[in-house]
């Protein structure tokens, strides 16, 4: 079901076992429907996807992608939105539900490289 060359450093099951993600060093993520057997859709980062989330209650993944965080439609693959700022690659995205939040999406947290170098 999945075709890469590339590595694969990350994957994602939905809460209810139906879909799949993968993102691979070359930079693509894709979604998968294990019930259907196919791809739902590609998305193309700059960088290699190091890691993402698939938001628990909203209708978003967020990757990182390089150095960049994107926002992604879970139902067309569509670049909702890009967070900016990190000076390195991000290797690790977590998600955490916030009850307290008017948000579907809840908190999310990064780290990147920088963060794990010693002065």
């Amino acid at each position: 079901m999945i075709s890469t060359s590339a590595s694969i450093p990350s994957v994602a099951f939905s809460a209810n076992g139906r879909f799949i993600a993968a993102g691979d060093a070359a930079g693509a993520l894709r979604m998968y429907d294990k019930q259907l057997r196919n791809v739902i859709f590609n998305f193309n980062c700059v960088r290699d996807v190091r890691s993402f989330v698939l938001a628990l209650h909203g209708g978003h993944i967020l990757a990182a992608c390089g150095n960049n965080i994107v926002s992604i439609d879970r139902q067309d693959g569509s670049q909702v939105s890009t967070l900016t700022g990190h000076i390195s690659r991000i290797n690790a995205i977590a998600y955490s539900p916030d009850p307290t939040s008017n948000s579907e999406e809840g908190n999310f947290t990064s780290a990147e490289e920088s963060f794990f170098r010693s002065a």
